[in-house]
């Protein structure tokens, strides 16, 4: 949709190879952000940074860390204000991780598994008469009403004014 309105997308891998070991993870967050600057650099206007590629052999760069690399190296360069980064990833599952993503940097997230999840759901056993339609809305209308919370107790009115605020703590990283 944003494609057919004339927006340029670039899609940014979120996995590493495994077999690269710890080491992997590092060099691959290194090359989120230089990829994401490089792709503002020539007017590209909305980065998704997305672990769809996920297996076994390339396991997701939790969406946490590749948000707050590319917001982080966008801000450095100068160009977060012209740029807007999407997250769509399989780790954000509830509405903490939802406030993580956009509170490191992601102005929008698409929680993928919960999507397909919810999907999966509707219709099973206990959940007989919603349709997948409905289980994505009630999910979405979760995901709203859980941030609404998060950010009132907080005494934040707008998302606008949490993304990329990077009002977290980081305690006992070793």
């Amino acid at each position: 949709a944003l494609r057919a309105r004339g927006t340029r997308v670039r899609r940014l891998d979120a996995t590493w190879p495994a077999d690269a070991g710890p080491d992997g993870l590092l060099h691959a967050l290194e090359c989120l952000a230089a990829d994401a600057v490089a792709a503002a650099e020539t007017g590209v206007e909305v980065l998704l940074a997305s672990d769809a590629a996920l297996s076994l052999g390339r396991p997701p760069v939790p969406s946490i860390l590749a948000a707050g690399a590319v917001h982080t190296a966008l801000t450095d360069a100068g160009l977060r204000g012209r740029t807007d980064l999407v997250v769509d990833a399989a780790d954000i599952l509830a509405v903490h991780a939802m406030a993580m993503v956009l509170a490191v940097g992601a102005t929008a997230a698409h929680p993928r598994l919960a999507v397909e999840l919810a999907t999966e759901l509707a219709g099973s056993r206990g959940a007989e008469t919603v349709t997948a339609d409905a289980a994505i809305a009630n999910l979405v209308r979760a995901f709203e009403a859980g941030l609404r919370k998060t950010l009132a107790r907080m005494g934040i009115s707008a998302v606008a004014s949490y993304i990329g605020g990077a009002l977290v703590d980081t305690i006992d990283l070793a």
